[in-house]
């Protein structure tokens, strides 16, 4: 289940191997579920397949793109040929994004994004312009030179930021997948669910609180978002789940009850099944200081 070994990068110096940066080149690359304790950015400057990420495929046919991708959030793609680009991971003691975000407004735009799926497709110049630092990253990785730390953060911060604004001008602010604003049923329940997921877990309850079908709810979430509202649902638990495991020392226990399960085994059996660890396992690797990076497998 665990592949225990580090994901390594080219310099020697970068001993704690929080930051990775590899290029890929190949047919067939992802083709087994991968998953890492760090957050992932993955840029495709060509391949055709179909990723899955969750239970949401989407077809990759050739061009640019980007998927970025939270811990152990996983993915593989079916029937995978021409896959060439770079793939950076990059653990939170590295960069944290909780942290960083009124800088980089990356979370829940880039990463934890509980309403939509983390892939932007990108044109020429978009690629273009991603390529070129990952590249500069790259040498800095490959090289011996004073402050290759400072430079690759200073590097990734840009990357995360240019897709940032990529990512608001292709969506306009509104609908991410679509890039027009969301439909009213879709953006009810965003609202609701924003607002109620502590307490209210099940798809019916929202149908009660939203006076709608069940197969209307369903129908429209996922033309416009790309998941079923239990995904959305579970997902957005699950992100909360995640900032609390890292952000605070609260027992497993206690965050349980704050996203409103009275059963510690129960939560703790969803989050596994979800995220593909137990809450302290990802505690363990995710948490701050513990800086190693690994590919989970």
């Amino acid at each position: 289940m665990s592949d225990r070994t580090p994901i390594r990068g080219a310099r020697q110096g970068n001993a704690d191997l929080s930051f990775s940066i590899e290029p890929f080149d190949g047919d067939g690359l992802f083709r087994d579920l991968s998953r890492s304790n760090g957050y992932s950015l993955i840029l495709f400057e060509r391949g055709r397949g179909t990723l899955h990420i969750g239970d949401s495929p989407r077809v990759l046919s050739g061009g640019g793109a980007l998927l970025t991708l939270s811990p152990y959030q996983g993915f593989k793609i079916d029937e995978g040929t021409n896959q060439h680009g770079f793939m950076i991971r990059f653990h939170p003691d590295f960069l944290c994004v909780y942290k960083h975000h009124r800088e980089l407004s990356c979370d829940g735009v880039l990463f934890d994004d509980a309403y939509g799926l983390p892939l932007l497709p990108l044109g020429e110049e978009e690629l273009e312009a991603l390529g070129s630092i990952a590249r500069k990253m790259l040498e800095e990785l490959r090289g011996d030179l004073a402050a290759a730390d400072e430079m690759l953060l200073s590097y990734l911060k840009i990357f995360i930021l240019q897709a940032v604004r990529l990512r608001l001008v292709t969506a306009g602010r509104s609908d991410p997948q679509t890039g027009r604003p969301a439909a009213p049923l879709p953006r009810r329940f965003r609202d609701a669910v924003e607002e109620n997921f502590r307490k209210l877990h099940a798809v019916e309850d929202y149908v009660r609180l939203l006076s709608v079908p069940a197969k209307s709810l369903a129908r429209e979430c996922r033309a416009e978002l790309g998941k079923g509202p239990r995904t959305i649902i579970i997902d957005r638990i699950i992100v909360e789940a995640k900032r609390e495991l890292y952000l605070t020392d609260a027992p497993v226990k206690e965050v349980a009850y704050r996203l409103g399960y009275a059963d510690e085994f129960h939560f703790s059996r969803l989050f596994k099944s979800e995220v593909g660890v137990s809450p302290s396992a990802y505690r363990d690797s995710v948490g701050m200081g513990r800086g190693l990076l690994r590919r989970v497998i």
